[in-house]
């Protein structure tokens, strides 16, 4: 992803944190108490990036949407086209000798009473499928 379009994310962040009276609080959800660790803050897999570039490329809106509200589960991406939105989970793909990535209990159950239109994607072609731009 670009620098540009990180900041101009950064900066929509910025005002929903401000709308919403501050950041959420990551110590906050499921089991979150005195002396519980604080989870990492998220990172993207590195095929995120990649994604998100072919899907705007393609014409469709994306926001990065994991970790907006604290809630833990909730998928990386939110796509919008033609009047549609979709949900993905990024992963990463499986490389020699290594797994791929792999959906946590929170993910799992989120996407379980999802009633959107929701995918687990792990490479360009499979985002754009997701959405209906592939076959």
């Amino acid at each position: 992803m670009d620098a540009g379009v990180a900041a101009d994310e950064e900066r929509h962040l910025s005002r929903v944190h401000r709308a919403a009276g501050g950041p959420p609080d990551p110590r906050q959800g499921p089991g979150a108490g005195a002396g519980d660790p604080v989870k990492p803050r998220y990172q993207a897999d590195g095929n995120q990036s990649a994604i998100v570039d072919a899907l705007r490329d393609a014409g469709c809106s994306v926001s990065l949407i994991q970790g907006a509200n604290g809630v833990p589960g909730i998928p990386d991406l939110l796509v919008g086209r033609s009047g549609r939105n979709y949900v993905l989970e990024v992963k990463r793909p499986k490389a020699k000798g290594q797994q791929g990535g792999v959906l946590s209990d929170e993910q799992r159950s989120w996407l379980a009473c999802w009633r959107g239109s929701a995918a687990v994607v792990t490479t360009a072609d499979e985002a754009l499928r997701a959405v209906g731009l592939l076959p």
